[in-house]
């Protein structure tokens, strides 16, 4: 999810879609598209205004073949080769 729509790409406006967060709250998104990222596109982002911070879907990039890696000081999105693709202080 994400709160800025200039952010996406190919965005499709669509009303009245829903998205859950973890302690149940419920925000209405206003359509979504894609973000492209160094060689990664992140497809089907929802946008939600007003949200203050990006929303990165860490089980779905798992899902697909990435290695998300956190310490107290950086994160990584890492390929099925081994090449870090994101990268975030």
């Amino acid at each position: 999810m994400i709160g800025f729509k200039s952010f996406l790409e190919d965005f499709i406006k669509k009303d009245h879609l829903t998205v859950t967060y973890r302690d149940n709250d419920m925000r209405v998104t206003k359509g979504y598209g894609s973000i492209k990222c160094n060689f990664v596109v992140f497809n089907n982002i929802s946008y939600v205004k007003g949200l203050q911070h990006n929303l990165t879907p860490i089980s779905q990039l798992c899902d697909v073949g990435y290695e998300v890696l956190y310490n107290k000081r950086e994160g990584k999105f890492v390929d099925q080769m081994n090449v870090t693709v994101l990268f975030a202080k």
